[in-house]
């Protein structure tokens, strides 16, 4: 589901949304598409950041917890057998410093 970018018969371009099932522009040039995405967005992140400073968002709501998700997607990307009874490990607060430190080195790289 989402917006296609089709091709009409005049060669001008329209966007249908699957979400609606209706055209959301016709007879669109190249700059009226990039600037309709564009617009969609800018509002889709102010309103994520704005959860997100107020508080109001599902996603990690601590550094810790996400460094020790980015943590535990180093696991996986490494050789380490895993089965159903893997139990990723919770990290102290060292081994969570240092694996911010090695985040961060990445970043410089």
């Amino acid at each position: 589901m989402g917006y296609s970018i089709l091709e009409q018969p005049n060669k001008l371009w329209c966007i249908f949304s699957s979400y609606s099932d209706e055209f959301i522009m016709i007879d669109a040039e190249k700059q009226d598409l990039i600037n309709w995405f564009l617009e969609l967005e800018r509002e889709r992140t102010t309103k994520h950041i704005t959860r997100v400073i107020e508080g109001k968002s599902h996603q990690w709501n601590t550094m810790e917890k996400a460094i020790e998700s980015d943590y535990h997607r180093t696991i996986c990307e490494s050789n380490i057998e895993m089965n159903d009874d893997y139990e990723f490990p919770t990290l102290s607060e060292e081994e969570s410093k240092e694996h911010w430190k090695k985040i961060r080195e990445s970043f410089n790289e």
